[in-house]
């Protein structure tokens, strides 16, 4: 009976006769556990859920390679990492949108302003994905993260001369790009 297998040995045949019943008993004991961890972590069932099915695919995918001495310390070093960078990458996106947000015009309650709103975030995101990396990057450090040139400069180790190219070069674009929100009067400060 596979259930009274420990964990490595379990891995064992899983590395050794791709044994889906053996990973499926492995997968069975561990993942209310991880479940739990990752939902308390993360308060997000959705994201929990996924987090973990990434682990056990990356244990199935790796089971030739990997020998696994404490299986159960690796499942939960693994999530906790897979934890981190979610949170890392979900607060950049968050307070990559909120910085947006900020320094667009913000609408009035009504639900045309609402919409244009969402169109102009939506246009402005889309304009800045069509800037060159570098020139994105300045700009975003410049406008996002409120940094100086000479800030900006220091942190990606270029001239200050070059930041302030790459800083008209994309005001100038996102300018033409974003025109007629700019005559609508809904572009706010922030590209001028």
């Amino acid at each position: 009976m596979l259930s009274s297998l420990t964990d490595t040995e379990l891995l064992a045949l899983c590395r050794q006769h791709d044994d889906q019943s053996a990973f499926r008993v492995f997968y069975d004991r561990h993942w209310p556990g991880l479940y739990r961890t990752a939902h308390h972590k993360l308060q997000r069932a959705d994201i929990a859920e996924e987090l973990i099915q990434d682990l056990f695919v990356k244990i199935w995918e790796k089971r030739a390679d990997d020998v696994l001495l404490n299986p159960a310390a690796y499942l939960q070093t693994t999530l906790r990492h897979l934890v981190i960078d979610y949170v890392r990458r979900h607060l950049h996106e968050t307070n990559y949108l909120d910085s947006l947000r900020q320094f667009v015009l913000p609408p009035t309650d009504t639900t045309f302003s609402q919409v244009q709103f969402n169109e102009l975030t939506e246009a402005v995101q889309e304009a800045l994905s069509e800037l060159p990396e570098k020139t994105r990057v300045v700009f975003e450090l410049s406008r996002f993260e409120q940094l100086s040139v000479r800030e900006i400069a220091q942190r990606l180790g270029l001239s200050e001369k070059t930041i302030e190219y790459h800083l008209t070069r994309s005001l100038a674009f996102l300018r033409n790009r974003l025109k007629d929100f700019a005559l609508s009067g809904l572009l706010g400060f922030w590209i001028n």
